[in-house]
C-alpha cells in the first residue's frame, strides 16, 4: 500500500499509484507488493537495492549513498497484535533520499511516521531531511520507552502470578518478553551508531541548526538503552531466581515422597517376616497379629517424628 502526505500540516492518505505519488514530496510505502517494488524503481528511479534493504526483516540500521541518492536504514519498535508469543519486535525503516523527494519505506505496518506527518511542529518538512530523519529518530526513541513501559507493566503481572502459583504459561511469557529486550537492544545499539556515523558523513552534513536536535535524540537513545539494559537485567534475574524456585520445589516434593516410602516401608518390612510360612517368635500367639500392627504402629510412628524433626515432612 502506497500512502504520500500532503501539506504542511496535513496527513498521509491513500494513493492509487505510484504516479500519482509522484506530485508528493514525500512517499511512504507500507508493505508493498511486487508489482509497486517495481514502480517505484521504475517510476521514482529508487535503486532495487535499496529498496532490498528496506523491506529486509534482519537488516541492521546503515546508511549509504549513491549517486543523487541516500538511504538511511533505522530499527523501529513495533507492536504485533494478534501475536501472543512475540508481542513486540523490531522492524527496519528505510528513508529514501532522492531528487528532493523523500520515501520512507517499511515492510510492516507501523505507527510511526503516520505520527510524524500529524505531528503539531511546523519545522518538519520532507525537503529537509536531515531533520526528517532526526525527527524519526527521536521518535522511535520515544515508542521504545514507551514499549518498554507496556513490558514492564506485563513482567510485573506476571511475576505475581508466579508467586501465586509456578505455571509454564507465565515462565513462557516471562521468555518472550525477554526476547522483546534482546531485540530492543540490538536496535538501539544499531540505531546509536547509525547517529554517530551520520554525525561524521561527508555526504550527510547536518546544519549547526539541527544540533540541539542531534543530541536531543543521543540523549533519548542512551536512556532507552539504559532502560532497556536494566530491564534485561532484573528479568534475567528473575527468571534465574524463579528457576531456583522451581528447583528448590522440586527438591521438597521429591524429599516428602522419600519420607513416605520410608514409612510405609517399615510396616511392610515387619509384616512380611511374620507372613512366611516358617515358624517365628510368638507367631502361634492368639494377639499376634495385635503386637505385630502395634509394634508396627510405634516403630513408624518413631520414624516419622525423627523425619519431622529432620523437616523432611
Amino acid at each position: 500500500m502506497l500512502t504520500h502526505h500532503v501539506g504542511e500540516t496535513g496527513e498521509l492518505q491513500p494513493v492509487r499509484d505510484v504516479g500519482e505519488a509522484m506530485r508528493s514530496p514525500w512517499v511512504d510505502v507500507t508493505d508493498p507488493s511486487a508489482e509497486e517494488v517495481q514502480q517505484l524503481n521504475q517510476k521514482l528511479g529508487i535503486p532495487m537495492d535499496y529498496l532490498a534493504h528496506a523491506l529486509d526483516p534482519d537488516e541492521l540500521a546503515r546508511a549509504e549513498h549513491g549517486e543523487g541518492h541516500s538511504l538511511v536504514v533505522m530499527r523501529i519498535p513495533v507492536q504485533r497484535e494478534g501475536h501472543p508469543d512475540q508481542p513486540f519486535t523490531t522492524v527496519p525503516l528505510g528513508v529514501v533520499i532522492s531528487g528532493g523527494r523523500l520515501v520512507t519505506v517499511c515492510g510492516v505496518r507501523q505507527e510511526l511516521t503516520p505520527a510524524l506527518a500529524s505531528a503539531p511542529n511546523d519545522a518538519i518538512h520532507p525537503h529537509r531531511p536531515h531533520r526528517f530523519v532526526l525527527r524519526l529518530l527521536l521518535m522511535s526513541a520515544h515508542r521504545f520507552l514507551e514499549h518498554l513501559k507496556s513490558i514492564n507493566h506485563q513482567v510485573d503481572a506476571l511475576e505475581d502470578r508466579l508467586q501465586a502459583s509456578l505455571e509454564n504459561d507465565s515462565l513462557m511469557g516471562l521468555l518472550k518478553y525477554q526476547k522483546a529486550l534482546v531485540f530492543f537492544t540490538t536496535a538501539l545499539r544499531s540505531n546509536e551508531l547509525l547517529l554517530e556515523r551520520l554525525r561524521h558523513d561527508p555526504h550527510f552534513p547536518i546544519p549547526r541548526a539541527e544540533e540541539d536536535l542531534l543530541e536531543d535524540v543521543l540523549i533519548e537513545l542512551r536512556q532507552a538503552m539504559e532502560v532497556t539494559r536494566i530491564a534485561t537485567e532484573i528479568l534475567s534475574q528473575m527468571m534465574d531466581a524463579f528457576a531456583s524456585i522451581i528447583s528448590n520445589n522440586l527438591n521438597v516434593v521429591m524429599k516428602f515422597l522419600a519420607s513416605c516410602t520410608i514409612l510405609l516401608t517399615i510396616p511392610t518390612m515387619i509384616a512380611s517376616f511374620y507372613g512366611m510360612n516358617v515358624p517365628l517368635p510368638g507367631s502361634a500367639h492368639a494377639l499376634a497379629l495385635g503386637v505385630v500392627v502395634a509394634v508396627s504402629t510405634a516403630v513408624t510412628l518413631v520414624v516419622a517424628v525423627v523425619l519431622r524433626r529432620r523437616k523432611w515432612l
